[in-house]
């Protein structure tokens, strides 16, 4: 199965790509009034055009339910990419292991 953190977040034109190059957008249109485009940080919704998606080799894996893949990502998504990281390091084991170890200390006091 696609995940999300197959998917690469380009910051600088906002928007992810798809390991086989396609764009994932969180709007597709050109608007003549650029405030309605201005990236006010609420929650988005990225979507792959239904074109891009329906001639991929990948679709039964990445988009089984529906017609184009589509990707939620929230103003604070940078924070959670990186306690994604954070977790998924080999250092994590060890300091989950101390964080157990110097609660329990407190916990009998």
């Amino acid at each position: 199965m696609v995940s999300r953190s197959d998917f690469t977040w380009n910051d600088e034109n906002d928007r992810y790509i798809y390991p086989g190059g396609k764009e994932v957008r969180h709007t597709w249109r050109t608007y003549s009034d650029p405030r309605r485009n201005a990236p006010n940080w609420r929650a988005r919704k990225y979507r792959a055009l239904k074109s891009d998606c329906t001639g991929c080799a990948l679709k039964a894996k990445c988009c089984r339910k529906s017609d184009a893949r589509t990707i939620h990502r929230d103003k604070n998504e940078i924070v959670r990419d990186f306690a994604r990281q954070c977790s998924a390091s080999e250092f994590n084991p060890k300091a989950q292991a101390r964080r157990k170890r110097v609660e329990m200390l407190y916990a009998h006091f």
